[in-house]
């Protein structure tokens, strides 16, 4: 029974947390970990250069100041740190994986591929570290290592794009077309994994089917019109393909909805009979960020504290929402007690088409992740918002949802049913949908939801069901038991 409790609360979390992160203003971290979330190298290493050398924080510490320099390119004085985070007691693995980087950027390859072996034998199955093995192997001109080291991460992680793409470009590098077809044909993906099409575009080319190609290059336009290579598929449409007018379209949002400022809603998260939590919803008022009018919508979801002895759960999110668009502009997201992350910043640079992310992992570890962005970006709290647009223009919808820094899709069906729900006791009249998402989870957790919304003009969310292998859970309105310090 405590199992299955357990598994329910994780679910819980990994519903309503998966899609989302955000900025806590109640909660203050240490100089160097704020200063790390606000983007600020400078001020982060002048701040970690003065903690203490405790024996117990000497490896995170080290680490840090090792991978801070790292970033600022002063690979000598990042070298020595990361060799003192390794002879420091539990240090991570993934020092060796930056001293491997250090070498191959200083051209001692065979001192990197050596630092790479010692990570892959602290952590044979890390995806990271493979791929840097697989990526270090070609460089030496390894290419049968590297291509059986990408073939069992392809077989370890099938879902993985970057693995596809290096294999392909090996195999069209032999020209050994009919293997590179296999490889680089997988489901599905999102930009920018699905640059795949474009190497499967070179792939066409070079097997004389220029139709196919150009028609994968017309493809990534339609999908990604503001992806920062547009310009290169267009140009090579005309050069290679004859054609001058590929079609491109913006997928802009039309929504009736409007963000209403102040509004506050609390909602009870229950299994059968079974309380798992609560979660309250505040909309701020309107701010300019980077020229943008931005909502700021603060998400706090607790868990029942019948649970503690089990398992304590608080989350704390604040998302910066795009008032036209619903797109998410900024989140941050803070998470006590997480096996993964402590906290989170995630930057959308939409005129840069760059996505930024600032991770303080839970030993304490800085990660900095970047990536190129598609036009339009959901995360978990703004895809709320996405979903009360499409109800009010009566539409279904897909967008692109940020998934612990991966891109997936979201799915939206309007119904166009009418039920009736329990809402503190009265029956409301309440718009259907069907969410749906590419992002799968625990507990036989398929992606799968439903959602009620109040009629217009508001389009309040009242109640949502997520399907797990052993029924559904429940989250509903529930505005007579707020959120308090009890619960």
């Amino acid at each position: 029974r405590t199992r299955v409790i357990r598994i329910l609360v994780f679910v819980l979390v990994t519903v309503i947390t998966g899609y989302s992160q955000i900025l806590l203003e109640p909660v203050t971290l240490s100089h160097d970990k704020e200063a790390w979330l606000a983007g600020d190298i400078n001020q982060t290493l002048e701040s970690v250069l003065k903690i203490d050398d405790a024996e117990e924080t000497a490896a995170v510490k080290y680490y840090n100041l090792g991978y801070l320099y790292f970033l600022k390119k002063d690979y000598t004085t990042s070298l020595s740190h990361f060799q003192k985070s390794l002879a420091s007691p539990d240090p991570s693995p993934y020092a060796y994986l930056y001293m491997a980087r250090i070498y191959e950027k200083s051209g001692f390859l065979s001192a990197a591929y050596q630092q790479i072996q010692n990570a892959l034998d602290l952590e044979d199955d890390n995806y990271d570290f493979l791929m840097e093995r697989a990526r270090l192997s070609e460089l030496t001109d390894r290419l049968s290592d590297a291509e059986i080291i990408y073939r069992n991460i392809i077989e370890q992680y099938d879902d993985r794009i970057p693995p596809r793409i290096a294999l392909g470009n090996i195999y069209i590098k032999r020209k050994n077309y009919d293997q590179a077809k296999i490889v680089l044909e997988p489901e599905e993906t999102i930009y920018p994994e699905s640059c795949v099409l474009i190497t499967r575009a070179d792939l066409y080319h070079n097997m004389g089917k220029d139709q196919e190609a150009a028609d994968l290059l017309q493809e990534m336009c339609r999908a990604y019109p503001y992806a920062p290579e547009i310009q290169s598929y267009i140009d090579t449409l005309k050069i290679k393909y004859n054609i001058t007018n590929p079609d491109i379209v913006d997928r802009g949002n039309n929504f009736k909805f409007k963000f209403l400022q102040d509004e506050e809603i609390n909602y009870k998260v229950k299994y059968g009979f079974i309380t798992l939590g609560w979660i309250n919803v505040r909309v701020g008022k309107p701010v300019s960020m980077d020229s943008i009018m931005a909502y700021p919508v603060r998400f706090y979801l607790n868990s029942n504290p019948d649970f503690n002895m089990m398992l304590s759960l608080q989350q704390l999110y604040e998302s910066y929402i795009d008032a036209e668009t619903f797109n998410a502009i900024r989140t941050r997201i803070y998470t006590p007690g997480d096996e993964n992350y402590l906290a989170k910043t995630y930057y959308f640079h939409y005129d840069k088409s760059l996505f930024e992310a600032q991770i303080i992992r839970a030993d304490g570890r800085f990660e900095y992740v970047k990536k190129l962005l598609p036009s339009r970006v959901q995360d978990g709290v703004s895809m709320l918002y996405y979903a009360r647009g499409v109800v009010s223009s009566k539409t279904s919808g897909r967008t692109t949802v940020v998934v612990n820094e991966e891109y997936k899709y979201g799915y939206i069906t309007y119904l166009d049913e009418k039920e009736e729900v329990e809402i503190e006791d009265e029956d409301v009249n309440a718009v259907k949908i069907f969410a749906q998402s590419d992002f799968k989870g625990v507990a036989g957790m398929n992606g799968d939801s439903w959602g009620w919304f109040s009629e217009g003009p508001e389009f309040v969310p009242l109640q949502g069901k997520i399907s797990i292998i052993l029924g559904s859970i429940t989250v509903i309105m529930d505005n007579d038991t707020p959120m308090n310090e009890s619960n």
